[in-house]
């Protein structure tokens, strides 16, 4: 039977960028993050999933990628490290055709090249709402084994920054629902 695996990966600033001046405001905000946020138990990462030799993620501008699992990885942030965990989710309760429906669903519905947010609906909340799909018997049940540690902070910062407009929040459980056929 096929394994679920949640592959994670450390966001870290761009380790091109050497002087002060050449650190982009992105980078800065990471350097915050992944220095000060970790004592408080956050932290940025990113994530993929792992399924029948295949590995799926979500990035910004290019939606849902899909890459061999033992080739190079596909959508992984430049500067992230790792992965420096992969965490078995459990079995794969679906068939190879039953999963190409469920990509070509979450791909289609929910995330598109342009429905990307770093805190409404991220490559975290993919591989949540992936796993949700595969690994669940009924998924109007949450998946108990995804680790909630890993959206921590697109979840506290999404409670104080007001959503912009065209921003439509990840629901991971109804999504899974509608993405599994149901």
């Amino acid at each position: 039977m096929n394994n679920v695996v949640l592959h994670v990966y450390e966001l870290q600033p761009d380790a091109n960028s050497r002087r002060p001046h050449e650190i982009s405001n992105t980078d800065r905000a990471l350097l915050m993050v992944t220095g000060l946020l970790p004592s408080i138990g956050m932290g940025a990462y990113h994530t993929s999933l792992e399924v029948m030799d295949l590995k799926y993620t979500f990035a910004a501008n290019a939606g849902v990628m899909c890459g061999r699992a033992n080739g190079p990885d596909v959508g992984v942030p430049n500067g992230a490290k790792g992965p420096v965990q992969s965490i078995n989710l459990g079995p794969c309760l679906r068939t190879k055709q039953e999963l190409i429906q469920i990509i070509k669903r979450l791909s289609t519905l929910f995330y598109t090249p342009t429905s990307y947010d770093i805190m409404h609906r991220n490559c975290n909340h993919f591989t949540e709402t992936l796993a949700t799909c595969l690994v669940v018997h009924d998924p109007r049940d949450r998946l108990d084994t995804y680790p909630g540690w890993l959206n921590r902070l697109a979840n506290t910062g999404a409670m104080v920054i007001n959503k912009k407009q065209h921003v439509v929040t990840s629901n991971v459980v109804a999504e899974a629902r509608v993405a599994s056929g149901y």
